[in-house]
């Protein structure tokens, strides 16, 4: 039984796909997917509504596909390094520049005059300087709504993808015992074992061929057709504003590596928290309620209606629920090296967990007779 590992997981992972329960968030995460990316722009602007859309031309509004890629000239026009002779030109081109009067009174701007109103408030004469905003940091300006789009994708897929991992993962355990399994497999030298750990490797392999799979998908649908351009744009000029106060020094480009890095940390750690509590719980539907309040509990949403702090962001970026949204942490931290520490402590707090996880089930808990 032990020289037939890789047979024993083979079955394990039929024995998981056997359960028809399982195609329903697989389903779920596919369609949540599909959407984002219709919604982001991943399929042309035409069939979405988000601000990167809607501009202005010649006194006319516009949006759609004609919106963006005139948003788009219009950034990649100005994209360069922001100093406060790059704010000079930028207000003298302000006031010359054409906008869209709406009902309400409001002047309808570009995308890059909106940023530019919102941060420096270039509409009054004594607008907010460079340093007052962004002290010394070098800030490169430019075109963000592709990576912005890519970003939301990734995070709507790791949350939506974090319901399948809890669904298929609590019934791992709690089935053996549903069953009476358990008893059983503990009568066999090894058995109790075994169980742990091939049903361990079949979640771990289901999970991550699934994650990659569809994180392929995403990235050949988004690259192949907006490629790598505008990588170097400062996360602080994302037409999302969410980072515009954040200190530390990154990119588009570094900052979609990071959250591919932490979405794939924070669901292999979702799976060990889930198998935990799996082989903790007496029934699937018990294991279900705690691994789904377990996950959100700690969740930035939550939290940030309660308290907020630059520590409490970073110690909360370990749960994984808060590993597939990066703003909280990167407006936390000063420098990159302080989001590869966190990801180390990610890596630890997995492991904690599966030792803990070897720990319970070697007092032999959960089943009785077997030979140690």
């Amino acid at each position: 039984m032990v020289n037939g590992g890789d047979t024993i997981v083979k079955y394990e992972i039929y024995k998981i796909f056997r359960n028809k329960i399982v195609y329903v968030p697989i389903v779920l995460v596919v369609i949540v997917v599909l959407y984002a990316m219709l919604a982001n722009g991943e399929f042309g602007y035409d069939n979405c509504d988000v601000m990167i859309a809607y501009s202005e031309i010649d006194g006319e509004l516009v949006n759609g596909e004609r919106g963006y890629l005139h948003n788009k000239e219009i950034a990649d026009y100005y994209k360069g390094i922001v100093d406060e002779h790059y704010l000079a030109k930028m207000q003298e081109a302000y006031k010359a520049s054409s906008y869209a009067s709406m009902e309400d009174g409001i002047r309808f701007y570009n995308s890059t005059f909106r940023f530019f109103q919102e941060i420096f408030y270039i509409q009054e004469e004594s607008y907010l300087t460079k340093n007052d905003v962004w002290g010394n940091n070098t800030i490169i300006y430019g075109f963000t709504g592709d990576w912005d789009a890519y970003g939301n994708v990734l995070e709507k897929f790791f949350q939506a993808f974090s319901f399948f991992i809890i669904i298929f993962a609590v019934q791992l355990f709690t089935h053996e015992k549903e069953c009476g399994m358990t008893e059983i497999l503990g009568t066999a030298k090894y058995g109790g074992n075994l169980l742990l750990r091939y049903k361990s490797m079949a979640a771990f392999c289901v999970m991550n061929i699934l994650m990659f799979l569809i994180l392929v998908f995403i990235s050949l649908v988004h690259f192949g057709q907006y490629g790598f351009i505008n990588a170097d744009v400062s996360i602080q000029c994302s037409t999302e504003k969410a980072m515009a106060g954040a200190v530390i020094a990154c990119n588009m480009g570094q900052l979609t590596a990071w959250k591919i890095v932490f979405g794939i940390l924070g669901c292999n750690v979702l799976l060990c928290v889930t198998i935990l509590i799996s082989v903790l719980s007496e029934s699937s539907v018990t294991a279900l309620a705690v691994a789904v309040c377990s996950t959100w509990i700690c969740s930035y949403s939550i939290v940030h209606n309660l308290v907020r702090s630059p520590v409490i962001d970073v110690l909360l970026a370990v749960i994984p629920i808060n590993a597939f949204s990066m703003e909280s942490l990167v407006n936390a931290v000063t420098t990159q090296a302080q989001i590869g520490m966190v990801s180390i402590f990610v890596i630890v707090f997995a492991g904690l967990i599966t030792l803990i996880l070897k720990n319970i089930w070697s007092r032999k808990f959960f089943y009785r007779g077997g030979m140690r």
